[in-house]
């Protein structure tokens, strides 16, 4: 389960490092940060979200029962 969480959660925050990054730096302009956010907030996360659930196994939710109520 360990796994599963640092695979999904550590390719999420290393891509907001990356943003924080590029905005202390100005890499972008507003239209172009404005439209990343948009691609990142409604449809990668989601995405990448609903792959990690699709992915677990009922035996998976079995063992961490308190996680899966959460």
């Amino acid at each position: 389960m360990v796994a599963i969480l640092v695979n999904d959660i550590v390719p999420i925050l290393v891509i907001m490092l990356l943003g924080y990054i590029c905005g202390k730096f100005t890499f972008f302009d507003d239209d172009q940060r404005q439209g990343l956010n948009k691609l990142v907030l409604n449809i990668a996360l989601p995405a990448v979200l609903f792959i990690s659930i699709v992915k677990a196994t009922r035996e998976m939710f079995a063992q961490d029962i308190v996680l899966t109520l959460i």
